[in-house]
C-alpha cells in the first residue's frame, strides 16, 4: 500500500478537469469534516505537482466527439489500434508519450531517495497489448 506521505511527485494533465481533481485531492477532498473546518488539508503537502502535456488525451483528430459506434457506421471494419484516426494521433505517437512519461518518472526517481526500493516498469507498446 502506498502511504500518501511517501508521494513526492504527482503528474497532472493540462486538462482543467484533471487539475481540478488534483486540487481536490491536494486539499483533502470534499469531505464533510474538511468543509466544516474540523480537519486540516493534508494530502500531498510535501508533493511536487507537474502539469505535463504528455498526459493529454488521445487526439482523435477528425473523429473527436464521435463515438466508436458512429465511426463504425461509415467504416465497419475500423479499429483504433489498427487503422488510427484521420488527422489525429497514431498508436505509435500515444505509445511514445507513454514511454516519455515512464522516462520522466524514472529520471525523477533517480534524483530522489528511494529508501532501498526498486521499481520495474513494463515497457510494451500499445499495439502488443
Amino acid at each position: 500500500m502506498v502511504h500518501i506521505d511517501n508521494i513526492s511527485l504527482v503528474l497532472v494533465s493540462p486538462l482543467i478537469r484533471a487539475q481540478q481533481t488534483y486540487e481536490q485531492l491536494r486539499l483533502g477532498g470534499l469531505s464533510k469534516e474538511l468543509r466544516e473546518g474540523r480537519v486540516q488539508p493534508s494530502c500531498f503537502t510535501r508533493t511536487q505537482a507537474r502539469i505535463t502535456s504528455l498526459l493529454t488525451e488521445w487526439d482523435y483528430g477528425d473523429y473527436e466527439g464521435i463515438t466508436t459506434k458512429e465511426i463504425l457506421k461509415t467504416r465497419p471494419s475500423w479499429s483504433l489500434f489498427g487503422d488510427n484516426v484521420p488527422n489525429g494521433e497514431t498508436v505509435e505517437q500515444v505509445s511514445a508519450r507513454a514511454d516519455a512519461i515512464i522516462e520522466l518518472i524514472h529520471n525523477y526517481q533517480r534524483g530522489q531517495d528511494s529508501q532501498g526500493t526498486s521499481t520495474k516498469v513494463l515497457k510494451m507498446p500499445f499495439t502488443e497489448l
